[in-house]
């Protein structure tokens, strides 16, 4: 036979309905001190962001004047990427990256669902392009579709290297 669980009888701390009541004051006038130091930290934050974006902002856009010069050298310079893909310096390498789309027709979403594909359907009911990588290009033509491929450039900073010579030249 199961035991029945008792609690414990505890001496309540507010005896009337006006303690209650003085006990709900004073959780009201917390969270209204807790409103305010959360207003004010959050002027704090915008605050910050402000400083923030004005700060990284010129550097952000330095960075991409530095990414597109780098761009427009590996773009000028083909022979660079003759037998390979990627050019590796000291402080980083870049080069292009083979990437693969599939691109669809008016009549590719009619076509599929005439085959009965519906596995390379969306349900908002467009071409489901990420699946279709996996059809043949026989498939593809089939439903007005074709792969494209195109080379696209990126590139990496060898952060360790970049480390090193900042290290070298606090040094001297």
């Amino acid at each position: 036979m199961a035991t029945k669980r008792v609690k414990p009888k505890k001496e309540p701390k507010f005896k009337t309905l006006l303690e209650c009541d003085a006990g709900f004051f004073q959780i009201a006038q917390l969270q209204q001190s807790i409103k305010k130091e959360e207003v004010k930290l959050e002027k704090a934050i915008n605050a910050y962001k402000k400083l923030s974006v004005k700060k990284i902002g010129p550097m952000l856009a330095q960075i991409k004047v530095y990414q597109d010069w780098i761009m427009e050298y590996a773009e000028a310079n083909p022979e660079e990427f003759k037998n390979k893909k990627t050019c590796e310096i000291t402080f980083g390498k870049f080069g292009f990256r083979l990437s693969t789309r599939i691109s669809v027709k008016n009549t590719t979403l009619g076509l599929l669902k005439k085959l009965k594909w519906k596995d390379y359907i969306r349900v908002k009911e467009t071409p489901d392009k990420e699946k279709m990588h996996g059809m043949t290009d026989e498939q593809l033509l089939r439903v007005d579709a074709k792969r494209v491929e195109k080379d696209e450039f990126w590139y990496e900073i060898n952060e360790q290297n970049v480390a090193e010579k900042l290290a070298r030249s606090k040094q001297a």
